[in-house]
Parts: structure tokens; sequence; C-alpha cells
């Protein structure tokens, strides 16, 4: 079943919270041990697992902006709130009456303050104590005019109200008409319901607000005006039923009143913190107002990228012929760097060997030279060389039929 989001009515959704019941979209719930909580909740079950809350209780501002009541719930809630230390809220009770009896009624706001603030605390940190209840005097001033304020309110609409009965009603008792001023008493007895219904549907937050934020009346009242507007049928109703249950602690002899006073404003709390939230709601400076709905517009959705795998190729016919692949190039030697210059060592050029004529002179001869065969010269000396600056005589031409004439050499043996 599709519900529509609490925080975007225009989301659908099928998740319910498991605290408070109510539709939440994936973007404002998460889940937790199995089970979709909205952040209030979550934030309570937290609590509750860690042993400070009472089980069963429901998360803080659920119902901010929208207006709506659940009567069975909030009486639930505050059950759950006090059932733990009723002992406690029992004695805060006991003593926030009797002060106010002793005192004419005139300490009754801060006395009533007083117990809502207990709920609140006990709400919030799982920690209460029946002398908790004379926190209430921290708001006294505000406390005590908003108590005079709202019974003032509810006096005048009520005795506006049923103003033109009463005189009907007097007239037939003066004109000994019975029937008349009977039918005027029945009449006006519904009229003050009525009215009673409405104004404390008009003023159901107006104390909570006040032990909240430490407000003014007039701030109050706004607050409470505000949330009233946009149901005011079933806060008449809540008030309604709210003052029936305070009522019937008197039927035990006022003993039942112990326990009927402290529901009450236990679930009258649950219901402010439902509306309104319960965060820093004793800090000082904190922000004043009705709580607006959390959420203006749906967040923007992340939508994640669609992935097509790409398109097989369509096969080719004839297919290609393969190519035989080229083979490797050779790796041209990488150049050495440049580094530092290095001076090498220089080879003498090779030195020529020139073959010289070397004068030698003629040698002395000896005993023992070798006596040249016959028919064969022996050696001959080189001649001479020419002195510096002389002419040099033209060579014999070769073969002129003189062997061993004059300038020529002779031929050495082989």
């Amino acid at each position: 079943m599709a519900y529509l989001c609490r925080n975007h009515p225009t989301v659908e959704t099928e998740y319910l919270c498991a605290g408070c019941e109510q539709p939440f979209c994936e973007a404002c719930s998460v889940e937790l041990l199995g089970q979709r909580y909205c952040a209030p909740c979550r934030d309570v079950k937290v609590r509750q697992m860690e042993g400070f809350l009472p089980p069963g209780s429901p998360g803080d501002g659920i119902f901010a902006g929208t207006g709506q009541v659940d009567i069975g719930r909030w009486l639930r809630a505050g059950w759950a709130t006090i059932q733990s230390d009723l002992g406690a809220f029992a004695l805060g009770a006991l003593l926030s009456g009797l002060i106010s009896l002793l005192t004419c009624g005139i300490l009754t706001g801060p006395m009533q303050c007083g117990l809502l603030m207990m709920a609140y605390r006990r709400m919030r940190s799982g920690r209460v104590e029946a002398s908790n209840v004379f926190d209430g005097f921290r708001r006294a001033l505000w406390a005590i005019l908003a108590a005079i304020l709202v019974g003032a309110i509810g006096f005048v609409a009520g005795f506006v109200a049923e103003l033109p009965l009463t005189i009907v009603q007097i007239v037939a008792n003066v004109n000994k008409n019975e029937a008349l001023a009977a039918l005027a008493g029945i009449l006006n007895w519904p009229i003050s319901i009525v009215v009673s219904a409405l104004v404390s549907g008009v003023m159901f937050f107006v104390l909570p607000h006040v032990a909240a934020r430490n407000v003014n009346p007039i701030d109050a009242i706004s607050a409470s005006w505000q949330v009233f507007r946009r149901n005011p049928v079933m806060f008449s109703i809540a008030g309604l039923v709210f003052g029936l249950v305070t009522s019937l602690g008197a039927l035990a002899c006022l003993v039942g009143a112990l326990i009927t006073v402290p529901l009450v404003a236990a679930a009258q709390a649950r219901a402010y913190a439902d509306h309104f939230g319960l965060e820093g709601f004793d800090e000082p400076g904190f922000a004043v107002g009705y709580a607006p709905a959390p959420y203006a517009a749906p967040p923007p959705t992340y939508t994640p990228p669609t992935y097509a795998p790409p398109a097989a190729a369509a096969p080719v016919y004839p297919p290609p012929v393969e190519t035989p692949a080229a083979a490797p190039a050779t790796p041209t030697p990488a150049e050495p760097s440049a580094g530092p210059e290095v001076t090498q060592p220089v080879a003498p050029p090779p030195v020529q060997e020139v073959t010289q004529a070397v004068e030698t002179a003629p040698a002395a001869e000896s005993p023992w030279a070798a006596t040249p065969p016959a028919g064969q010269a022996g050696p001959a000396s080189p001649p001479e060389a020419p002195a510096p600056g002389a002419a040099t005589p033209p060579a014999a031409a070769e073969g002129t039929g003189e062997e061993g004439g004059p300038g020529t050499p002779p031929e050495r043996p082989a």
C-alpha cells in the first residue's frame, strides 16, 4: 500500500515508521535493527537501547506543521513516561495540589509548569525526581500570568456564550415559568461544554509552551493558536478528553488524582513534543514560535548513470587478409649522453722512414778482403756529392756501349 511522505506530500512511500507509525519516504527514514524509523524516533530508539528512556517513547517534532491529533497515542506515551517513576510523579502532583490550594490558586500556573517540566526531563534524559516539580518556579512570572489569562479568557467566553439563555432563565423564573427556566438551563449545559472544549483546544499548548520555552503568555497563546487552527475540531475534542480524564481522579476521594493529573500532564507534554519538539527546551535563547514543517520541498534525488555495453562489430565478408607483422627494427644505439669534456691524449704522427744515402768513406784495403773473381769488377765507390752551388753534370745515357766509362757508375751485383 502506498502512502504520502509526511515531510514530502508529493512523494509516495511504502515505509511506516516503527515508532510513530507515520509514513516517511526512503530519504526521511533509516533502517535500524531491521525496521524503518524517522529521524526523531531513531534518536529515541537509540536512547531506549542505552537505557535512558522508557520503551515506547515516540520521537519529537513528527507532527510539526500538520496539526495532527492522536489522543490515544498521547495517553499511551504519557503512561509510558510516568509508570517507571510513578512515585515521583504522584508526590509531585500532591505537592502541586497542596501549594495551589494553600495559595488560593495563585501558584497553580508554576506548579502545573513544574509537572510538565518533569515530563520533559523524563522524556529527554530518562531521570526525574519529585523535587523537579519546583522547577516551575523558574517560569513563575510568565506561568502565573498565563494561568490568569487562560482562566479569564475561559470565563469571558463561557459567560458571553451562556448569557442569552441565562437571561431567558432569569426572566422565566421571575414570571414563574418553571418549564421555560428548566429548558434554558438544559440548553446552557451543552453550550458550556462546547465553549469549554473550544477554549481548551485553543489554549492546549499555552502552559506547555511556557514550561518549555519560558515565553510570555501572548507568544504562548499565539503558538498554540497556530497549531489549533489547523485542526480545531480534534484539538477541541482532545482538550475535552484530557479534562475528563483529570476529573476521573476525584471519584476515589481525590486519591486517583495523584495518577490522573501527572498522566494528563505527561500526555500533554508528549503532544507538545510531537508538534514543537523538545531539543534544547531548557536552554536560554532557544527559538520561540511554532515549529514549521521540516522540509519545504523534496530533496533532489540521485539518478545513477545507465551503462550500455558496446555493440558488437558486424562481421566483414570476405574476412580481411592478415598481413605478416614487420620484423622489429634494429634498435639504434643510443648516443652517449653529453658529459664533461675529457681531453684524450693525441698520438704523435707516424714517423716516415726516409732512406737517405749515407756518404761513406772508401774503406781501406785489407789483406783479408775477398778478391772478386776474374771477369767481375769490384765494388765501386759512390760518386762524390757536388759542392753546394756547383752545377750538376748531365747524366750519361744508359747503354753507351762503354762499360765502366767515365762518369757512369758500375752496376751492383744482384
